[in-house]
């Protein structure tokens, strides 16, 4: 329909092909629309990304094709004429449960006075989400409904009370808000932090979360603030800035704002001596602040409980994840062989990967657990780069920018016929991602000894990813694998010299480096819907390291690959 056009992180909406019934009509300020969905006839439908008609079965949303695309999204608007009363039915969109709207229900006036129940929130004036309301304009039958949207303000004295929604007219910007973390989804990861804090904890009364890793697993938005989790069913996610955008993106029970600990600690009943919080990511500075309005005299840890519950993913966290893994396949074992110059730096095929990385969808960040780690795109080296000493824990190495900047790859070393291109990076979706290796013959082939070492490697790979079954121990895979090896092979594996990983895998998802460890000392069974990169690796002298690496979700059939199946040393000449 050529609606909505995206740029960026704008959504503009095109006046001269916007429908009668929405031009100079008033627009939610801060509503976040991601699609305009229009259904004129009473049998076709249509949006910016279905621009062929698609019937529907009488008001069901939920027999839209086109419905399964959009209602996970942030928001839309839905426009149709109602048949004199017929019901509007409307699906489960953001965890609330369906709703079935009459004509005549819950009218927006144009001018945007309305009376209803705020769905969240508490008595006063503050910011509160409109969930699932109707407008109409005059006697028509015409509706539009703002489905899972935010007003920007919400002016009300108390609860069922008149309240004022601010409006701008035909705004030339919306702000394009992304798909929502479904309520249904947040819910059960608190559940299953609160059962796995009554099991290692058992007389723990609240959590205190700081980290951005987790505020986002647990409330779908990364803001300023803190989410007080109480042991027996409360939790507040208390937000300096930004509370409009907390609102608008997250479908968190309670947000609430605050200009300091004060204000939450004013409002929480009980301030229990124990505190749980992520010790291994609140700087002492931060808790001691904390800590003067919620006197508490011991801290806890809570940082091993919520990586146990983020390592088993859902299917809707595995979505993310395969949609993050094709991203990766596509352009390490496709795009990437095109790019490769003759003469470019190392620096250069780092921006250029990246480039197509976030041309198809990656969200550009990549985010570690492990304290003071950075990677820009990943490790990358031309021949013997990936051999150079580096504080990153893990097999590769990298020579970086500079001493002060040891990241994305050398500006100086450049390509040239007979290299190793070696590349590991990651790839994310709304927060999950995936971790892959792969390498290139520039020019020509490497030598017979690495081919041979590389080929072992990836039988060593496909032995890892049949042992990852349901019930398996990471510590008992790693034993085996190690044990099976030769001494000779075992010198320069999974690194270089007397710098070796000792690890043959590891767990991601919201960070790269999350448990699950394929290695000694992780003793707790391995569960389906975990995700796992796997990665052996070999360094060989004069050549570099060779060796892929692909993330695998746990089944009862073994490792499955999403980021896919290409063996590596990919000619490139």
């Amino acid at each position: 329909m050529g609606l909505v056009h995206r740029v960026g992180c704008r959504t503009y909406l095109d006046e001269d092909t916007l429908p009668p019934w929405l031009y100079n009509r008033h627009v939610l300020l801060g509503a976040g629309i991601d699609s305009v969905l229009d259904l004129p006839d009473h049998g076709h439908a249509a949006t910016d990304e279905f621009s062929a008609p698609v019937t529907y079965d009488h008001h069901n949303l939920a027999a839209l094709p086109a419905f399964e695309h959009l209602k996970h999204r942030s928001s839309f608007l839905l426009s149709l004429d109602l048949v004199p009363g017929k019901d509007l039915i409307v699906p489960d969109v953001c965890g609330q449960g369906p709703a079935t709207s009459h004509p005549g229900d819950q009218w927006y006036k144009e001018k945007g006075s309305v009376t209803r129940t705020p769905s969240i929130g508490s008595q006063g004036t503050r910011e509160k989400r409109i969930n699932t309301k109707t407008k109409t304009c005059g006697n028509s039958n015409r509706f539009f409904r703002l489905l899972c949207g935010s007003a920007k303000k919400w002016n009300t004295g108390c609860p069922g009370e008149t309240g004022e929604i601010i409006y701008e007219k035909n705004p030339p910007i919306i702000s394009h808000m992304h798909d929502r973390v479904p309520a249904s989804e947040l819910q059960d990861r608190m559940n299953r932090f609160r059962a796995r804090m009554d099991v290692d904890h058992p007389e723990w009364e609240m959590a205190a979360v700081f980290g951005k890793v987790n505020l986002y697993y647990f409330t779908g938005t990364i803001q300023d603030g803190v989410l007080l989790v109480g042991r027996d069913g409360g939790a507040v996610f208390w937000v300096r800035r930004s509370l409009e955008r907390a609102i608008a993106e997250s479908c968190f029970p309670d947000i609430r704002p605050m200009r300091s600990y004060r204000d939450a600690a004013s409002e929480t009943a009980v301030h229990p001596g124990c505190i749980f919080m992520e010790t291994e990511v609140v700087p002492l500075a931060l808790a001691e602040r904390f800590r003067k309005h919620f006197p508490c005299t011991e801290l806890g840890s809570m940082d091993l409980q919520a990586a146990r519950v983020r390592s088993i993913k859902s299917p809707y966290e595995l979505a993310l994840l395969e949609e993050a893994g094709e991203i990766h396949r596509v352009v390490l074992e496709e795009e990437v062989p095109g790019i490769l110059k003759e003469g470019m730096s190392e620096a250069e095929f780092g921006v250029a990967v990246y480039s197509l990385l976030v041309g198809r969808g990656h969200q550009g960040i990549v985010r570690f657990g492990r304290f003071n780690t950075e990677i820009e795109v990943g490790q990358i080296g031309f021949g013997e780069s990936s051999l150079y000493p580096t504080c990153f824990d893990g097999p590769g190495g990298c020579y970086g920018v500079c001493p002060g900047a040891p990241v994305l790859g050398s500006q100086s070393r450049r390509l040239r016929s007979g290299d190793l291109v070696f590349i590991d990076n990651s790839c994310g979706v709304e927060g999950y991602q995936t971790d892959k290796t792969m390498n290139y013959m520039f020019g020509k082939p490497v030598s017979e000894e690495a081919i041979e070492a590389h080929l072992r490697c990836v039988d060593i790979l496909d032995e890892l990813a049949r042992l990852l079954v349901p019930g398996a121990i990471p510590s008992a895979i790693y034993l085996a694998i190690m044990e099976s090896l030769e001494p000779g092979f075992l010198q320069n594996f999974m690194g270089f010299g007397d710098r070796r990983a000792s690890f043959l895998g590891h767990g991601t998802g919201l960070l790269v480096d999350e448990i699950p460890v394929i290695a000694m000392g992780f003793d707790d069974p391995l569960e389906e819907g975990m995700a796992i990169a796997l990665e052996p690796k070999k360094g060989v002298p004069g050549v570099g390291l060779v060796g892929i690496e692909n993330t695998y979700v746990v089944t009862p059939g073994g490792g499955r690959s999403i980021t896919g199946r290409s063996r590596g040393l990919i000619p490139v000449y």
